[in-house]
Parts: structure tokens; C-alpha cells; sequence
């Protein structure tokens, strides 16, 4: 039999072949010699040996030349990848370059622009068209242009509030160069060199300014920081919508000293009429500015795990330029206090009322008005007698008054009622100073603002801008000039509350129209053919506007009193 035996390697090798069925003392050792099993099998084993041998030596050498194909495939991918980084830093370089100089031709409508304002896309095309076109919000192209009777654009104009955007984005932050000039700048000269973590912190401050500050036509803010000191900085705020500050800009030194973020930064306001006008109780006429945070008023302060600089510009912006500024001034029921000056008038006026009837004499409170008016500070001065006027005008608080002399509408009215005839009025003193009295001095408070604020936010930024901030007060009055000129409009028409601080604020509206051609521009404005507005906010301007070019503005008479919501 033959029988079969497997190697280690797998491989089947046939055994040796045996005799069998012969006892061992009758084999024939000449006939069938004996034999060795070693000399059968070596020759196999041998021939195995080689090739095995042989085919491990050519995966051996397959091995080494694969890995050197991956070697200088590896070195082929380095070098390409070299290749793409240089051509990337070449053609970075290179669009940075001409995006700075290189204007590409709108073909909708038809003006060289920025190549900026062009998005990739629009670049890569052979009629490519600027972003205004792309959006709808281009009225103008070469076909408007050439055919504006025949075909009517659909396409509705930009409006201000986009153009803002547009115009100023690159303008939030950006750096300049201080001089002394500068409020803090004799500060910061003495100066010895900053730690690490204050300049970085510094710059991580300005990164989140350029990100987050508020951009728009009704409440902006930019920055501006010296280039070789970041620290020393200088902020322009816009005044808020429905505040008498609306449309102006105020202007605020900065200065963050070397402890900062633990201390808080220092600022200053600029913008005081040289030192002439108080625009707030927390903004002094020497710049000083009371809040909270920077310690210099009341309430929760500056925490350095939290308070940030932008968190200093938006306070000013939304808690200092308020819409009723002068409930802020100490005791009168602002910043969370309580009114101690209306009481401390309802117990002078429970002194004096003899009768135990809840009234006073109108010349009593008369009197207590002008000692407590912070409208100018005047300490008793009325010279136009609008106080007077303001407490017949409240007609729910008068007693024993003739009608005719509680709906006086005029200074002629007023004087020619007898003496006689104004001291048997009383006034409900309690109900007067709780409903009344703060409102009318709010309005007169804010009458003596907007003379201030259409004076120097206004007017002496158009004709002296802040040379870093030139091109963006520029573009802010260019592009509100059309509201400016609704506002101012609508100010004059009511500001004769105040008749002295009207006549300032005449004055600079007729030199804002002037500087900013105003006039033109709303003539050529009626010219044009108006769309009747279903919009009942348009409906009311245009009445107040027609109410207001009606009257001049010299000429302009007491409105009547019983009219004005106290």
C-alpha cells in the first residue's frame, strides 16, 4: 500500500514502500535489497527547498520595488502639494492686490465698481453684475437708462437702511493715529510697557467689537484705535430713534488702563458745545459720563469675569440716550429711585393748603414749579411764562377758572386776563404734580436738547469732522438727509414749549438745509408724482408735513394748550 504523510509546509509527499507479508529471516536481501526511507525522501525535500527558496526571493524583490514606488510616489504628492501652496500664496497675494484696485463694469447697470462688491460667482462671468443688481434692489440699468417711458422697472429701490449697511460695514472698526488731542493721550505717553495679557486682552476686545457693534441707519457705533497703542481708542454713537438725541453723533474718548480687564475702562465725551451744553444728567458739559458700570454712578458696577468693552458703548447708547432723559435726574423717580422732589413739593403744598381741600393757589404752584424746573437749571427764570400756561393747560387740575382763561391759546390771550381773575384759581396740587408735571418737564427738558443736539452733534460735525470719522459722518447725513430734514421739521413745530431754545434750533435747521441742500432736494422731491401710501405711519408724516410747511418756521404760534397730551 502506499500510504501518504503531510509536511508542515501543507505539501503531500509520497512514504516509502514497504514490504509486507514476508517474515524477516526469509526476505531475499539479493533479490529486494533493503531500503532507506532517507534516500527516497531527500531528493523531494530538496527540490521543495528550492523552490520555495526561489518564490520568497521574488516576493522579496516585488516587495522592496513596491515600497520604492510608494516612496517616490510619496515624494511626487509632497511636491505637488508645494506646487498648489505656492500657486495659492501667489494668487492670494494677487487677488488682494486687485481687489484693492481693480473695479469691474456692472452689466446691468452699467458703473465701474469695487470688485468687492461683487460676489465670486459674478466675477467669473463675462456679464457679471454688481450685488445690488443681483438682489433686485438696483432700480438702474442700461435698459432704464435708455428707455425709462417705455419699459417701467419692477424692481423696487434700495432703501436707507440698506445703503447704511452697505456704505459703512467696512467701517465699524479700524485704526488710526492719535495725537494730543486726544483726551488720554498725555495719560498713555507715560505709559511703561503692558503685560501680555492685558494687550491680548485688548485685542480680543476689538475682535468682538467688529463683530457685534450696531450697524444701522437708526443706532450705530464705530471705533476707532491708534495703531501703536491699541488702548487708546475714540467712539462715534448715533442717537437712537424717538429720543432727542435721534441722528446726532456723539463722539466719547477711551482709554483702558493696564489693569483691565479688573478696573474699568476710562471715557469721556467730547461732544459738550465746548464745554456749553449738558445733553443728559449722566453727560456734564466738562464730558464727565455717570454710569454704573464705570463707576461713576450708582447701581451694579464693572465685573472683570464679565463687563467688556462693548458692553460699556451699548449701555451708553441704550441707557443714556433715553427717550425721557429727564426723569433721570436725581429725584425724579429715574434709575430705580423714588421721586423725592414731587414729594417734597405735595408737603409744601399740604403746608399751604389752609383749607384742607387738596388745593393750592395757582401762583403758589406756580412758584414751586420754578424752583424745581431743571429745564435750564434757571432756578426760578420763566421769561416766556410757559410754566404758567402748562398749568391752565391741565384743565382736570384747575378750579374756579373761567373757561375762556383755561383754553388760552396764545401770549396776547393770557395777558389780558386780569389778575383779579387768576388768583381765585387753584390748582389740585396732589393729582397736578403726580399726572402733569413730570410730562410737561419732559418735553421742555428735551426742547432744550434738540437746540443742543442739531447745534453740535449735527451741524458742527458736518462742518468740523472728526478726521478719522470723516467718511463715515459724511455718509451718515448724506444718507439721512431726506429724514433729517422730516425730523428737524417736526422738532420746530413742537419744541415752542421752549420758545428761546426754538429760535437756536431755527437757526441750525436753516443751516443743515443749506450745507446739505435740503431745500432742492425736497422740491425736486414734490416735483415727482407721489403713490398714495395705505401705510398709516406715511399718512401722518405727510399731514405733520404739510401742517409744518404751512406755517414758517419764524412765525410759528402757540399751539393750543388743551391740544398737547400731557
Amino acid at each position: 500500500m502506499i500510504g501518504q504523510k503531510k509536511t508542515n509546509m501543507d505539501i503531500i509527499v509520497p512514504t516509502a514502500i514497504k514490504l509486507t507479508g514476508l517474515p524477516r529471516a526469509a526476505s531475499a536481501p539479493s533479490l529486494l535489497p533493503s531500503v532507506d526511507t532517507k534516500t527516497i525522501i531527500a531528493p523531494q525535500s530538496i527540490t521543495l527547498k528550492k523552490v520555495l527558496n526561489t518564490t520568497s526571493n521574488k516576493l522579496n524583490e516585488e516587495t522592496k520595488e513596491a515600497n520604492e514606488e510608494t516612496k517616490e510616489a510619496k515624494e511626487e504628492t509632497k511636491e505637488a502639494k508645494e506646487k498648489t501652496k505656492e500657486a495659492k500664496e501667489n494668487t492670494g497675494k494677487k487677488s488682494k492686490k486687485t481687489t484693492k484696485k481693480m473695479y469691474i463694469k456692472c452689466f446691468n447697470c452699467g458703473e465701474s465698481k469695487y470688485a468687492n462688491l461683487f460676489s465670486k460667482n459674478q466675477k467669473k462671468k463675462k456679464q457679471s453684475k454688481c450685488d445690488l443688481c443681483v438682489s433686485g434692489k438696483n432700480i438702474t440699468s442700461l435698459e432704464t437708462k435708455d428707455n425709462l417711458d417705455t419699459k417701467p422697472s419692477n424692481l423696487e429701490p434700495a432703501s436707507s437702511a440698506d445703503i447704511y449697511i452697505a456704505k459703512l460695514s467696512k467701517e465699524r472698526v479700524r485704526t488710526t493715529t492719535f495725537d494730543a488731542t486726544h483726551t488720554y493721550f498725555a495719560l498713555a505717553s507715560k505709559e511703561e510697557k503692558r503685560t501680555k495679557e492685558n494687550t491680548k486682552k485688548v485685542s480680543k476686545e476689538l475682535k468682538k467689537l467688529k463683530k457685534f457693534l450696531p450697524l444701522h441707519e437708526n443706532a450705530s457705533i464705530f471705533i476707532r484705535f491708534d495703531k501703536f497703542k491699541p488702548f487708546l481708542m475714540r467712539a462715534l454713537i448715533s442717537g437712537p430713534p424717538d429720543t432727542p438725541y435721534e441722528s446726532g453723533l456723539f463722539a466719547f474718548d477711551v482709554y483702558v488702563p493696564p489693569t483691565y480687564p479688573t478696573v474699568p475702562p476710562k471715557v469721556t465725551l467730547i461732544t459738550t458745545g465746548q464745554g456749553t451744553v449738558r445733553f443728559s444728567p449722566n453727560l456734564y458739559k466738562e464730558g464727565k459720563v455717570c454710569l454704573s458700570l464705570l463707576g461713576t454712578w450708582q447701581g451694579p458696577g464693572w465685573d472683570p469675569k464679565v463687563s467688556s468693552l462693548l458692553q460699556v458703548f451699548i449701555s451708553i447708547q441704550a441707557l443714556i440716550f433715553v427717550e425721557n432723559p429727564h426723569s433721570m435726574e436725581p429725584g425724579f423717580g429715574g434709575w430705580g429711585e423714588g421721586a423725592t422732589k414731587i414729594r417734597s413739593m405735595i408737603t409744601n403744598c399740604k403746608a399751604m393748603d389752609t383749607k384742607k381741600n387738596g388745593r393750592v393757589s395757582l401762583e403758589y404752584m406756580i412758584t414751586q414749579c420754578k424752583n424745581n424746573d431743571q429745564t435750564d437749571n434757571w432756578r426760578g427764570s420763566d421769561p416766556a411764562g410757559t410754566i404758567k400756561k402748562f398749568i391752565l393747560a391741565a384743565t382736570d387740575c384747575i378750579h374756579g377758572a373761567n373757561k375762556d382763561v383755561s383754553k388760552a391759546k396764545t401770549n396776547e390771550e393770557t395777558k389780558t386776563n386780569s389778575p383779579d381773575s387768576l388768583k381765585d384759581i387753584e390748582v389740585d396740587y396732589e393729582f397736578f404734580l403726580n399726572n402733569h408735571f413730570l410730562k410737561i418737564e419732559g418735553k421742555r427738558y428735551n426742547a432744550r436738547i434738540h437746540a443742543g443736539c442739531s447745534a453740535w452733534a449735527m451741524y458742527d460735525m458736518m462742518q468740523k469732522p472728526l478726521p478719522e470719522f470723516q467718511n463715515v459722518i459724511e455718509k451718515h447725513f448724506e444718507i439721512k438727509s431726506e429724514y433729517l430734514y422730516k425730523q428737524l421739521s417736526k422738532l420746530v413745530a413742537g419744541d415752542v414749549i421752549l420758545p428761546h431754545r426754538q429760535k437756536k434750533l431755527i437757526s441750525t435747521f436753516n443751516q443743515i438745509k443749506m450745507h446739505l441742500n435740503l431745500d432742492n432736494m425736497v422740491a425736486a422731491h414734490k416735483s415727482k408724482p407721489v403713490q398714495a401710501s395705505t401705510d398709516k405711519v406715511d399718512q401722518k408724516e405727510s399731514a405733520l408735513q404739510n401742517k409744518t410747511n404751512s406755517k414758517s418756521p419764524n412765525n410759528t404760534s402757540f399751539e393750543s394748550l388743551t391740544e398737547l397730551e400731557f
